[in-house]
């Protein structure tokens, strides 16, 4: 799952739009208060308008999806109208379709050219995630002490380089698995950086009413590129073949910097002595993630639900295949209709968020998401076929659509409560816990499908998943439902 004190996003000074934020060095009073709020810099997207865009007047051409996406039919400037925002979400999507076609021509890269076994596919997937481990916290600080657009931008500049390499040295006939692990870490790095900083960037981009339905844009892109990406990558892989098909997403990468680095950001990064002090810098971020409590509960929360859904990944490919004894096109349609689930979750969450107060929201989709985990289990009782897959299909489509209804709220909580400049150490904290527990959760799904059964362990992931909410009611992470620092339907209109 994947992506909170109240001041938000709304840190916004005009001044800090011009070229003039883009140095560092260059000390600015008025961006470095983030108590005080600049309603010129708010725009058309501006906090008056929160209530006429929660009450959703008259029937919207497009639908409820497309009404809060767009802004039709409220007084407020959806995101999808915005130009600036509009570069941002191509970025994302480019650079996404690109990044399917190397998570299937990497590998391949290495198993059809470099004859390469099964540890050292492995070793080659797993050293993209280990630079994250050293680089997270020092990616927060550069998130926010330089110009966040340049960061971003300067990540999808390398990689698309790092990239282009393998092309070159394939046609000179150097390439090796060497290459390609040293490939790896770098990309790892880059990566690391990268996405700290890519999810600092949408509260400087919008106001904080239009942080769900930009969220909801982003997330259903990611939605989108999950189902079709896959065979849009093997088609190039096969027309160009596994080396070469990494140009596909070295150019991606390469449009995505052009297009991040012409975005104004309300807010392009701290201000600060020319002296940095790193230690103290990081240590400030971790500071703010532990002290506040929705930020904490939200993390850990992340990080629990995790290692559900990565335990439920590594099951759900025994249960399927071993257990109900479905082939693997079957498990492609399952898989298929999870994806389908999430675009549905993402395109309906800000309509969900206009209708409806966000901390029970937020809750309601927990539940939710592990309700149609543990269901899956129920297939196992049916003996036909067709009555299997119909009930995995519902049950990937229900759990899914919930889990983006959850990740949309989640990740836009997090950026209104974070100040703007503490936004990329903030998020890189939370990342350490959110996404530190995924290798944990494929552990525990290998352990425990062995000793207790796939379906055994597909009704306990689900399980524990819907009873997460439950379990920080009775706790002082309760706060999210009372107060999860994003106003919803409700709260605007009081």
């Amino acid at each position: 799952m994947k992506d909170p004190a109240t001041e938000g996003p709304a840190t916004k000074d005009p001044a800090a739009e011009g070229p003039a934020v883009e140095d560092p060095a260059v000390e600015d009073p008025a961006v470095e208060d983030p108590a005080v709020e600049d309603p010129a810099a708010e725009g058309s997207a501006g906090k008056d308008s929160a209530a006429e865009n929660s009450a959703g007047k008259g029937p919207a051409v497009g639908g409820p999806a497309a009404e809060s996406l767009t802004g039709k039919g409220s007084a407020g400037k959806g995101p999808l109208r915005d130009a600036n925002f509009l570069r941002f979400w191509t970025a994302v999507t480019v650079s996404g379709i690109g990044s399917q076609v190397t998570l299937m021509a990497l590998p391949l890269t290495a198993l059809m050219v470099l004859h390469a076994d099964p540890v050292q596919l492995g070793l080659l997937t797993g050293l993209q995630y280990v630079p994250a481990v050293v680089v997270l916290p020092f990616a927060g600080v550069v998130a926010d002490h330089w110009p966040a657009k340049l960061v971003n931008a300067g990540c999808d500049l390398a990689r698309g380089l790092i990239l282009l390499t393998v092309p070159i040295v394939t046609a000179t006939g150097v390439l090796s698995l060497g290459w390609l692990y040293g490939l790896g870490l770098a990309m790892g790095v880059f990566k690391a950086l990268g996405d700290v900083a890519h999810h600092s960037m949408l509260p400087r981009l919008v106001g904080e009413e239009q942080l769900v339905p930009g969220n909801a844009a982003v997330s259903t892109s990611y939605s989108v590129i999950d189902v079709a990406g896959p065979g849009l990558a093997g088609l190039i892989v096969q027309l160009l073949g596994a080396p070469y098909a990494l140009l596909v997403d070295a150019v991606s990468y390469l449009l995505s910097a052009s297009l991040l680095s012409t975005l104004k950001l309300r807010f392009s990064g701290r201000k600060g002595p020319q002296r940095l002090r790193w230690g103290t810098a990081i240590t400030e971020g971790f500071r703010y993630f532990v002290k506040d409590r929705r930020v904490l509960a939200f993390g850990v929360a992340s990080g629990l639900g995790n290692m559900c859904i990565q335990a439920f990944d590594v099951t759900i490919l025994i249960y399927v295949v071993q257990h109900l004894a479905l082939t693997p096109a079957l498990l492609g349609v399952v898989v298929a209709a999870g994806a389908v689930g999430g675009i549905a979750g993402s395109a309906f969450a800000a309509y969900v968020h206009n209708r409806f107060p966000a901390g029970p929201t937020i809750f309601a989709a927990q539940v939710m998401s592990g309700i149609g985990v543990m269901a899956a289990a129920s297939a196992t009782l049916l003996d036909a076929t067709a009555p299997r897959v119909a009930v995995l299909v519902a049950c990937m489509f229900v759990s899914t659509f919930a889990l983006a209804v959850y990740n949309v709220h989640a990740i836009s909580a997090r950026q209104a409560i974070v100040r703007p400049e503490l936004m990329g150490r903030v998020t890189a904290s939370y990342r350490l816990i959110s996404h530190g527990a995924i290798p944990l959760g494929a552990l525990a799904g290998g352990v425990a499908a062995q000793s207790l059964g796939s379906a055994t362990t597909v009704l306990l992931t689900g399980t524990i998943q819907a009873l997460l909410p439950v379990a920080f009611l009775l706790t002082s992470f309760g706060i999210i439902y009372r107060d999860p620092g994003l106003a919803g339907a409700r709260e605007r209109q009081a």
